[in-house]
């Protein structure tokens, strides 16, 4: 699991309604690195929690998450991500029964952006 925000964020409270979320330096504790390193914990990461502009930017411009699965709090982006391994289902099946998305490249109902890689 990694934990990335960006660096102007530690030590904020964040509030929205009833929700209040604490950039605590003890939950996102490390070291500052650069965009590329935080990017290259990201992509080896199972579980990724990230919270800010900066982080939550890149990772949607390099495709890594769906804008849909943002959440704002206090006008800051949150994103968390759970990577799970896959298998094909020739891999699993004794009857070698396959399987792909069916809403591959169909447009989100949410926002319009097609789903699944290209």
């Amino acid at each position: 699991m990694v934990n990335v925000c960006d660096e102007d964020l530690l030590g904020r409270r964040l509030s929205e309604g009833d929700l209040s979320v604490e950039i605590s330096p003890d939950y996102f504790s490390g070291e500052a690195v650069g965009l590329e390193e935080a990017m290259a914990l990201v992509e080896s990461a199972a579980i990724v929690n990230l919270a800010g502009e900066a982080i939550v930017g890149e990772v949607l411009r390099r495709g890594l998450a769906h804008p849909g699965a943002v959440r704002r709090i206090g006008g800051v982006p949150f994103l968390m991500i759970f990577k799970f391994q896959v298998r094909r289902w020739a891999d699993l099946s004794p009857a070698g029964i396959r399987a792909n998305s069916l809403n591959k490249g169909r447009p989100c109902a949410q926002c319009g952006q097609a789903q699944g890689r290209q």
